[in-house]
């Protein structure tokens, strides 16, 4: 299983690393009588430091392509927010899960895999285009273009443990059997992944 206290104790030691009050910083005291330190222009803002994560300083790890970047707490009961890379000419697999999704495109252009009534098809999504997946549905993710995307995803924290998994699998292991363990992991959360052919016949080639 994944260790969720490895994100939870690097998320707090970042935080603290980022609220400590550097030499030469003066006490203030707040209005309801809470004394704090006078942040310097490009310090964070240490009262706000459990709520605010500055760009770049969540939890990252690599999936194997993608990339994650963990916003909220992993302790977050509710649900995740999590910023996602997808790299030039990166794929991510048809899958599905019964947890929902929803995302947001922050930057680039990407083609979404989905049901249609047609059928599964892809659409072209672009700079702040919203796409929400229902519980069980089919889809899968692709970037043809030369330029990375990101993305805001929000899902459930079971979805978001699955994600973290697969990054710290990759962290000790790289991609070297990343395949099986995919397979093995998304049985053992009840998640289903397209076979090779079931990718290729939509357009993903799977190494």
């Amino acid at each position: 299983m994944v260790n969720i206290q490895y994100f939870v104790d690097k998320v707090k030691a970042e935080r603290d690393a980022a609220v400590k009050p550097s030499a030469g910083e003066n006490p203030i005291s707040a209005s309801n009588g809470e004394v704090g330190t006078r942040p310097r222009a490009s310090h964070s803002i240490s009262k706000f430091a459990n709520v605010v994560v500055n760009s770049g300083c969540g939890v990252k790890f690599n999936l194997g392509g993608p990339k994650s970047e963990l916003l909220t707490s992993a302790e977050e009961s509710a649900y995740w927010v999590m910023k996602e890379t997808l790299p030039a000419h990166v794929s991510v697999p048809l899958h599905s899960h019964g947890d929902e999704e929803s995302f947001y495109l922050i930057s680039g252009e990407a083609q979404f895999l989905s049901p249609t009534p047609r059928g599964l098809q892809w659409k072209t999504l672009r700079q702040g285009d919203f796409v929400h997946i229902p519980s069980d549905a089919k889809h899968a993710w692709r970037n043809l273009s030369t330029d990375a995307v990101e993305i805001l995803l929000v899902t459930t924290p079971k979805l978001g443990r699955y994600l973290c998994e697969i990054g710290q699998f990759v962290g000790m292991a790289g991609t070297d059997g990343l395949p099986n363990k995919l397979e093995s992991l998304s049985d053992s959360y009840g998640y289903w992944t397209g076979s090779p052919q079931e990718n290729a016949d939509v357009g993903i080639a799977q190494r």
